[in-house]
């Protein structure tokens, strides 16, 4: 044995030996994740019971109940990054030591509006579980790996076309691949609702610090759209950040043809809230496109969008 396989078996050995539980082995499932611009003043912390999970989902604002996780064998922590320029925050590593310390690593994305330009300051969240694991005596640390300029000012993931190649690998990648946001796109729908029809044009007229700014966006002036590092939609209006989809949301790839007056597109998310009091909605995404088609049930009516036509990246559609 040479010195460099004996250094690289020692490696070895020391790694094998001071983790006991592999990332394999744990699943990490998120609970809820968002910007929240409520006055919290959390920071990274552990969950111990459920009565803490509802203080840290009232201060943070967040819609309906709390689920109740099984606090004994699922490890339960809340991640913050206190600015409105860091929407998106994922786990990146999970390591658990001999000695029961667990070492949670984090990262956050960089980019969005600096904070002297935000009249209402955000606090970006991700309470997640960690499990199959035994909670008790556990010591947990969290280390933050934030990639600082990953993606340069002016751009988000959905501008950069090289990026379309990996997005089998990251999930906001994949997503950001069906929501095109290059200034310059422009889209065509025709509107078919119970009372009337008509036509609506959508474009992006601006790129600003990672968000693509609409002329209008469903009616809404100089609303911005960005797509995070988890894959969540994000809107920001008025200096205030939302999700675009509200919890519950399902979203599906597939590989199948969906017609529209644009043609039809056979690379398609479609993301759907399952019927609820009477409220349904669907949305179909084609990759490189955009949203191709929508459709919103309400007790008042239900109203489709097709794409009648459109230029993205400089292609026109219908081909």
């Amino acid at each position: 044995m040479d010195i460099y396989q004996y250094l690289i078996t020692a490696l070895l050995s020391l790694v094998i030996c001071s983790t006991v539980v592999s990332s394999a082995e744990i699943n990490k499932e998120t609970i809820s994740s968002g910007v929240s611009v409520s006055e919290v003043s959390f920071g990274n912390k552990v969950v111990s019971d459920k009565e803490e999970l509802l203080t840290v989902w009232k201060g943070l604002a967040i819609d309906g109940e709390p689920p109740n996780p099984d606090f004994q064998n699922e490890l339960v922590i809340l991640i913050t990054a206190d600015s409105n320029s860091n929407p998106g925050i994922r786990i990146l590593r999970f390591e658990r030591k001999a000695d029961d310390n667990v070492i949670i690593t984090y990262g956050a994305e960089s980019e969005g509006f600096p904070s002297q330009d935000v009249d209402t300051q955000g606090v970006s969240y991700l309470i997640s579980k960690i499990h199959p694991l035994k909670t008790e005596g556990l010591k947990v640390k969290f280390i933050d790996e934030s990639i600082k300029g990953g993606i340069p000012a002016g751009t988000s993931i959905g501008h950069i076309p090289p990026y379309e190649g990996v997005t089998r690998f990251d999930k906001g990648l994949l997503v950001a691949a069906y929501i095109p946001l290059d200034k310059g796109n422009e889209w065509t729908y025709s509107v078919v609702s119970n009372s009337d029809n008509n036509e609506l044009i959508q474009s992006i007229v601006a790129e600003s610090y990672g968000w693509s700014i609409f002329d209008s966006f469903f009616g809404v002036k100089n609303l911005g759209m960005r797509v995070s590092l988890q894959g969540e939609i994000y809107l920001i209006s008025k200096s205030v950040i939302k999700t675009f989809y509200p919890t519950g949301t399902e979203k599906i790839f597939a590989k199948s043809d969906f017609t529209t007056p644009a043609g039809t597109f056979n690379d398609i998310m479609i993301v759907t809230i399952p019927d609820m009091d009477g409220i349904y909605f669907k949305d179909v995404y084609a990759k490189g496109v955009g949203l191709i088609y929508h459709k919103h049930k309400a007790p008042t009516g239900t109203v489709e969008y097709k794409l009648k036509k459109a230029n993205v990246r400089g292609i026109e559609y219908p081909k």
